[in-house]
């Protein structure tokens, strides 16, 4: 099988998005991520009445794979080493406590909105680590690729 070009932005939003109701598969033979929504699901019954298979079948194993979120342990290890390598300790507090409360994915983007320029830090350090976690589910998943990178071309 000749090798592929993927999208690494693509695939890295799909192993962070832990929406329970989207699922992405990579097509092997095109590199594409296919998305489907369960709210597009909906739309469609509202539309043309009921569905008899609500998707088309991607989960056979040779040409669809299905690209399964990140654990969410993971992302808050991620949260965690970013808020203690910060040396402003105040701020570092605020971060880290925000992963202790309810929500925490959700209350330290919250504490991130107030240093804009810690929060783009965190967007490139987190990028980074995600382009790595998507390199290693390629690798596991025995997929021959050619990554392009941000900014469109063949890495």
């Amino acid at each position: 099988m000749a090798r592929i070009h993927i999208s690494l932005d693509e695939l890295a939003n799909a192993l962070e998005d832990h929406c329970f109701f989207t699922h992405y598969y990579l097509d092997r033979e095109t590199s594409e991520i296919i998305i489907q929504s369960e709210n597009d699901l909906s739309e469609r019954e509202e539309i043309v009445g009921e569905i008899e298979s609500p998707f088309p079948v991607y989960d056979d194993g040779e040409r669809y794979i299905p690209i399964e979120p990140m654990e969410s342990r993971r992302g808050l290890d991620i949260m965690e080493s970013f808020a203690e390598s910060v040396e402003d300790g105040e701020t570092r507090r605020r971060l880290l406590g925000a992963l202790s409360r309810k929500k925490p994915f959700r209350s330290f983007k919250d504490v991130l909105y107030d240093y804009p320029d810690l929060g783009e830090r965190w967007r490139a350090t987190n990028r980074v680590i995600i382009n790595t976690i998507a390199e290693e589910w390629l690798k596991y998943n025995r997929i021959d690729i050619e990554l392009i990178p941000s900014g469109g071309g063949v890495k």
